[in-house]
This record gives structure tokens, sequence and C-alpha cells, in this order.
């Protein structure tokens, strides 16, 4: 091969090697590989997870189908979205429930505008009910905005034929040959579990933070105090700073400096 290339021939036949060359001597060679099925379903890997850009946000709208689920007995606010394809839970509410999180192999949720969010794991069987009807499912653990949890396409497949009205907010469909009405609603953000409850007011707790911290909010009146140890860049002992007079360049290599200038800029 070294021969080949030092002579520059093609490496599969001894004509001259060139730009568009085609060589006369490529042939196809097929491989039919024996698998066993059971092994063969066991290697497909299962969908990755993604979320809707609606829900990651947590931007709540009248045209959503937005749910209050009981977790066992707290209430969550929960958006039901066909276009995540897995089920979600926040990774605060996760945490306040004390959901047992599992490491899974999926370290990421991807959103639809190509961004990744890390997942904490999967809680599997998790029971919640949506008025007198109860769920099971499992969610991957994620940071979420506006939601506790998102009921993605996992959970909608086990409902079977779903019939909506978005005008009335309403699903119906047969679950244990039963007949099933769940009816969304707007939730206020004050009912989510993680809302932070204090005893004083908001404006009070700020005030006395500021008041507390009064000397990090006033206006700066001149440079920084002198520290025991300021930034500094060492240099080799002894060592002195470069000083160049200017000087010129040959014309040919100011020119490339500066189309080379003007290639990256």
């Amino acid at each position: 091969m070294v021969e080949q290339r030092s002579k520059n021939l093609c490496y599969n036949c001894d004509e001259q090697y060139q730009v568009g060359h085609q060589c006369k001597r490529l042939f196809w060679l097929e491989v039919e590989e024996s698998y066993d099925p059971e092994e063969m379903d066991d290697s497909i890997e299962e969908e990755p997870p993604a979320i809707s850009l609606h829900a990651i946000t947590g931007k709540k709208s009248s045209k959503t189908m937005q749910v209050r689920a009981q977790v066992p007995d707290q209430e969550l606010v929960g958006l039901v979205d066909s276009g995540s394809t897995h089920n979600v839970f926040s990774l605060t509410a996760a945490q306040h429930l004390q959901l047992q999180i599992l490491p899974h192999q999926t370290a990421t949720v991807s959103v639809a505008n190509a961004e990744k969010v890390p997942s904490y794991g999967i809680s599997k069987a998790v029971t919640f009910s949506i008025g007198s009807t109860l769920f099971h499912a499992e969610f991957f653990v994620i940071p979420l905005a506006g939601f506790d949890m998102v009921l993605g396409i996992k959970w909608l497949q086990t409902l079977g034929p779903i019939m909506w009205d978005f005008s009335a907010l309403t699903m119906r469909f047969v679950l244990a040959g039963s007949q099933v009405l769940l009816q969304g609603c707007l939730v206020d953000r004050a009912h989510r579990i993680h809302t932070i409850h204090t005893k004083e007011p908001p404006d009070s707790t700020i005030d006395g933070l500021v008041e507390e911290f009064s000397d990090l909010f006033h206006e700066p009146s001149g440079l920084p105090p002198l520290r025991h140890c300021d930034h500094m860049i060492f240099l080799k002992p002894g060592s002195k700073v470069v000083v160049v007079r200017l000087y010129r360049y040959p014309h040919l290599q100011k020119d490339e400096i500066e189309r080379q200038c003007q290639e990256m800029l």
C-alpha cells in the first residue's frame, strides 16, 4: 500500500489515481447474518423520550388540556400533551413526594427545539388519580417549569380510542368497560405543591433580607478595596514585559494577513 501511494496508484488496481477515478475492480460483498428473533427484540432500543416545547416551558393556555391529579393525596398540576412521547414528572414534585427514582440508561430528554434536558432517572408504577379514575404509569424525572407532571403518548396509548373536545376541554374514553370523562381546567400556579408558603407576606420577607444585607445593595462609590490576594498573571521569574515597536510587513505578507482576517470575519 505504501508503494501504491508513493506512485500515486489506485489501491485496488494499477491505474493512475486522480480526481474522479472510477476503479474497475470494485465489488459488493453481501453477507447474510443469522440472528435469533428473541435476541433481536431485546436489542431494539426504545424510542428516546421527547417532550414538547410547550410542556418544558410551562406556558399555560386556555387551549391546553390541564388536569388536577392526586398523587396519592397531594394535588398536582398535570398537562395532557400528545406532543410528548413519554410521561414526565417534575424533579421538585418527585422529591417532595419522595418518589423512588431509579437510574435509567437514558441520560437526557429531547426538547422540540433540539435542546437536551438532563434526566434524573425514572419512577415506575406511579399511582395517581384524575377525578375518580385511578391510573398507573411510569415517568421520567426532569426539571419542569410550569407543571408537576406531563402525560404523554405513553399514557394516552393505554386509554384506547379517545374522543377529544378542545372547545370544552374534555376527554372521553372507555377504561375497563366503563365510560370515563375527564374535564380539563385552568390551574393557578398557587396550587402547585412546590410553591413556597411562609407565614409572613412575601414583601416583608424581601424587605428584611435587603435590610439585613444593606451593604451589598449600596451603589459603588469607587474601586473595590485592596484584597490580600489580588488577581495576577504569573510570568517566568526575571522575565520582562514584551515591548516591541511596530514594524512593517512585506507587501505580500500584509496582503495575506488581511485576506485571512477578512475570511475569518
